[in-house]
């Protein structure tokens, strides 16, 4: 098969050894995230909006009761309804940079199948943005208790907080799929504004169901924290968006010439 055995020893283990490496992604993915300063942006938009409301709490006191459920209004309101959903594009927009350019693409999908390299990408921008949502709860239950709030924190408050991070694994996998068809940076990011604003105006209607985005905000409760969430309904369109986008993907990768964009 090779004219220079010596040659052919070395394209062997050549093969062998991106075999062995096809299982190593996912670390691969974190990895490149770790070195990347997007993390920033995820720890102080949630401090910066949970400082932004905890001065609106304490200074409309003669509006506001002083009690949890007011306080996650004043602290998640922009973060929920503007901020959350355009951040896991960012993540998203910035794990696919890197392979859109020349021919990384090629140089991926020779070591590892479709399926394993867009699972593991969208397994680490929703892990990311995951624990985004687990400091950003973390930021509100700890500010409670400085400034003073007695009392227990509402019991669907948790509700929320699980049924969020449902959103935003779907959320998550919407804008993975949007990045990976999309080779622009920003264009998946300004489509999140948009989302979010489309996804505002739905949520006001009662069709939280409609979109991913409406699902965060209607999950998050930004403006009622205490108000009734139909988790069944929650689960079963996150898991639906998650399926769609995934398949997309996999159809678009199994289907397009990614060196060539055809």
């Amino acid at each position: 098969m090779f004219n220079n055995p010596e040659t052919g020893n070395f394209k062997i283990a050549h093969v062998h050894r991106i075999s062995k490496n096809a299982h190593t992604i996912l670390p691969a993915e974190l990895i490149k995230m770790k070195r990347n300063p997007v993390w920033i942006p995820f720890a102080l938009i949630p401090l910066i909006s949970a400082g932004i409301g905890i001065i609106n709490f304490l200074s409309n006191q003669g509006v506001l009761s002083f009690d949890w459920a007011n306080l996650w209004t004043q602290e998640s309101l922009f973060l929920g309804l503007f901020f959350l959903s355009p951040l896991i594009a960012i993540l998203a927009s910035l794990d696919f940079r890197m392979e859109h350019l020349g021919t990384n693409w090629n140089i991926m999908l020779t070591s590892s199948s479709r399926f394993k390299v867009l699972k593991d990408k969208w397994l680490t921008v929703a892990t990311m943005s995951s624990i985004c949502m687990i400091w950003i709860a973390f930021i509100y239950i700890v500010s409670g208790k400085i400034i003073g709030i007695t009392g227990s924190i509402p019991k669907e408050f948790y509700l929320r907080i699980f049924a969020s991070i449902l959103c935003i694994i779907a959320v998550s996998s919407f804008q993975c799929m949007l990045s990976l068809i999309i080779p622009s940076f920003a264009i998946p990011v300004g489509l999140a504004f948009l989302g979010n604003i489309l996804g505002l105006l739905l949520t006001v209607k009662g069709f939280f169901y409609a979109t991913p985005f409406s699902m965060l905000i209607y999950s998050m409760g930004s403006t009622n924290i205490t108000g009734e969430i139909n988790l069944p309904v929650v689960m079963i369109t996150c898991l639906l968006y998650i399926f769609i986008s995934f398949a997309i993907g996999l159809l678009y990768l199994n289907r397009t010439d990614i060196k060539t964009g055809r």
